[in-house]
């Protein structure tokens, strides 16, 4: 096969050869026939150097855009690396969130929210924790910043367990009111607030007094904080308090469970 070096080479000779051959022709003739071959290697000439250069410049041409597409790549690479390096550091960081209240809270293991109930969110959530991990029956159930989200309740499987929410109108829990350690007990609403019932008429609450765990039920250790007061209404014997409660008012993906101190 000829190299696009032959292939000039061979157009130049033949040129050549055509030229001396019409030379020997006599007259006009002569004078028409080089006119002729001239036309004929200038076309030809024209037309092989045409191609090339249009060969090359489709050659440049595509290696910009492969260069473009190639760069493009790298940097969707990078973007990808980040974007994972990221998920990575949030994971990171909300799980030592809960390392972390872990260390200030005795005996808290750590579990992750795997699910929660499809009719009514306020109701109940499913954990990934379970018998096999000595998850027991009553556990008070707390969120990542420590506040009181609820209880384990059955079913508890060997590897998940089920958590009545404080918000679930089948919650209670003996609270304690403010500085003064107003007591009372809170009830689920179905929504992001409980209601503290069996307040004295006599005693003086307000709103923005926090509300925490009393112990006195012997279920939920002393102190643990719930909420805070929005509303308060006098009936005819006794004060209802509406309570904004703190764990509800975002969406926790890992929770602590306390273990009952008779488990350990």
């Amino acid at each position: 096969m000829l190299k696009k070096n032959d292939n000039i080479l061979f157009f130049i000779l033949l040129s050549i050869s055509m030229i001396l051959l019409s030379i020997n022709a006599p007259g006009k003739k002569n004078i028409v026939k080089i006119k002729g071959v001239v036309s004929y290697v200038y076309r030809e000439t024209s037309a092989f150097f045409s191609n090339i250069i249009s060969n090359i410049g489709d050659y440049v041409k595509a290696n910009k855009i492969h260069k473009k597409t190639f760069y493009e790549n790298i940097e969707l690479r990078k973007e990808i690396i980040r974007l994972h390096h990221e998920n990575i550091y949030l994971k990171n960081f909300i799980l030592e969130k809960g390392l972390n209240f872990k260390n200030k809270i005795k005996n808290a293991i750590i579990a992750k929210i795997v699910a929660w109930d499809m009719e009514d969110p306020y109701k109940s959530f499913f954990i990934n924790k379970g018998s096999k991990d000595k998850i027991t029956l009553n556990s008070p159930v707390l969120d990542e910043s420590g506040n009181l989200i609820g209880k384990i309740v059955e079913p508890i499987s060997r590897h998940t367990s089920t958590v009545l929410l404080v918000s679930n109108p089948e919650f209670g829990v003996g609270v304690k009111i403010g500085k003064k350690n107003i007591l009372g007990i809170l009830f689920g609403n179905g929504s992001d607030k409980g209601i503290i019932k069996y307040i004295r008429l006599t005693t003086k609450i307000k709103k923005g007094d926090i509300v925490y765990t009393s112990g006195l039920d012997m279920t939920f250790p002393e102190g643990i904080k719930i909420g805070k007061i929005v509303e308060i209404k006098k009936g005819y014997y006794a004060i209802e308090a509406i309570t904004e409660l703190s764990a509800l008012k975002h969406t926790p993906r890992y929770i602590g469970i306390i273990k009952n101190e008779k488990d350990n």
